[in-house]
């Protein structure tokens, strides 16, 4: 009584199947004055053992009309102490709702107090608790027996296992035919940009060449009255593509037109600029030639192309210029690396050039034998000036001679009759040494006054001897001042 009087307990409410509260005494009777609580509504609060009948409760039991309240016996001795219901998150300060009859379970859905509030929870009221048997109420704490409204079959909905599958599938199914229609999707659109980008490059180029093809018929039409002009115009289609019909066109039409005026530098370089430069080699070495140019050409020519027969004949036509028309020491040097490389790639090919190929010994042989009789020339020359009265009867034999640190100079010797005046000396022998093309007479038996005049000059250039490449250089020097059409490796009888 101390602690009714000290707070008063707060009520929960049970109407159909529903739970609210938590209210007060006196809100409870305000709902019951204003018929909004039915007669078989349950009430509970803390200390209740159950869930227990409106009119049971004597201070509500008045404002019904009910003669005093109904002794609810406590439920059976196996339920536990109910608890009273737990906060709701959607209704702050209620209670949870009651759980529909429907539901497949009671405690899979009962909503479970904090334990600092547990206490006794109703159940579902019977006939044997002696409450109204219709009432909805289903509450039961943990650990209680629950009788659920139906039972067996009817109170678990189950789902049958072919629907589960066919679910399944049908799942799979759909993203299966999702992904191969956006892949569908996806690679069409790409299909069709690239076909776009192709046809619009087709339509593009196939402009180009209609404007190309334009400009070579208004080129060739304004040709004859306008050649300063119109030239620059087709050299320009022909750098920009030489190999279409309108780069052809426009080269042949170039060429022709420099041939008839004899323009041969003019065609070479636009053959040139077309990669052609066989073609261009010819077109240089017209008259007037520039075999500079065409030794360039015959040398890109040979470059330029994979054909064996090609590459030779390219390569022996260069090798001619350089060491033929273009005769200098620096076009044989590079000739001689050009020989160097046709006799590498070709070796087995016979060509003009083994002249080139042999030792300096060998060339020194070769030149001076072709040579001897430039300086028998000399002798008989410095005979003539220097020496009018004595006349040989027979030739000077001249020979190279190398002396022993392998140096070399030129030599003529002779021995046999000679004529002095009127009279004839028998066994007279006469040396002649050769610097730089002068002769000298260095011993003799002539008289004695002229053996000492020779031995005095041959003590003077007693040491002008030269070594091997440069006795060459001046052979061959020889060579080309003498003979300078025909290179070095070609025949005099040729």
């Amino acid at each position: 009584m101390s602690q009714v009087a000290q707070e008063s307990p707060q009520y929960y409410l049970g109407i159909d199947g529903d739970q609210t509260g938590p209210y007060s005494e006196a809100d409870i009777i305000e709902k019951i004055q204003s018929q909004t609580i039915p007669e078989d509504a349950l009430v509970w609060h803390e200390g209740l053992s159950a869930w227990t009948a409106i009119q049971a409760i004597p201070a509500f039991a008045s404002a019904l009309g009910g003669g005093g309240g109904l002794d609810v016996p406590p439920p059976p001795a196996a339920v536990q102490a109910a608890q009273p219901p737990a906060a709701s998150p959607s209704m702050p300060g209620g209670v949870s709702a009651l759980p529909s009859p429907d539901e497949e379970t009671y405690e899979s859905h009962q909503p479970e107090a904090p334990a600092s509030d547990r206490a006794a929870r109703p159940v579902r009221a019977t006939a044997a608790s002696g409450l109204d048997v219709n009432a909805t109420s289903t509450f039961a704490g943990p650990g209680q027996k629950v009788e659920t409204v139906f039972k067996g079959k009817e109170a678990v909905f189950s789902r049958p296992a072919f629907i589960t599958t066919r679910l399944g599938m049908t799942v799979l199914f759909i993203s299966f035919f999702g992904t191969l229609a956006f892949g569908l999707f996806y690679w069409r659109a790409k299909f069709s940009a690239v076909q776009e980008s192709i046809v619009k490059s087709t339509k593009q180029g196939l402009r180009v060449r209609i404007t190309r093809a334009q400009q070579v018929r208004q080129a060739l039409s304004e040709l004859i009255i306008k050649p300063k002009e119109t030239l620059p115009r087709l050299e320009k289609i022909v750098e920009e593509d030489p190999t279409d019909a309108p780069g052809t066109e426009a080269l042949e039409a170039a060429i022709e037109y420099y041939r008839r005026n004899r323009r041969y530098v003019d065609a070479g370089n636009l053959l040139m600029k077309a990669k052609k430069p066989l073609k261009a080699a010819d077109f240089y070495l017209y008259d007037p030639p520039n075999y500079q140019r065409a030794e360039t050409a015959l040398f890109a020519a040979y470059e330029g192309t994979k054909d064996g027969e090609i590459r030779f004949d390219s390569l022996v036509r260069n090798i001619n210029l350089l060491l033929g028309p273009l005769n200098s020491a620096e076009s044989r040097e590079k000739a001689g690396g050009r020989i160097q490389l046709l006799a590498r790639e070709f070796p087995n090919r016979a060509h003009p050039f083994g002249y080139y190929l042999k030792s300096t010994e060998e060339k020194l042989r070769i030149m001076f034998e072709r040579l001897s009789f430039h300086f028998t020339e000399g002798i008989t020359n410095l005979l003539e000036a220097d020496f009018p009265d004595i006349t040989l009867a027979g030739t000077p034999d001249v020979k190279l001679e190398k002396n022993n640190r392998g140096k070399y100079r030129v030599v003529a010797t002779y021995s046999g009759d000679v004529l002095l005046g009127r009279d004839r000396l028998k066994n007279i022998s006469l040396t002649f040494w050769a610097v730089t093309d002068r002769w000298y007479l260095v011993d003799t038996n002539l008289t004695s006054e002229r053996r000492r005049w020779a031995l005095s000059q041959k003590r003077k250039i007693l040491n002008d001897v030269i070594t091997p490449g440069a006795m060459l250089d001046f052979l061959e020097s020889i060579h080309l001042n003498r003979f300078p059409k025909i290179s070095l490796h070609e025949s005099l009888t040729k």
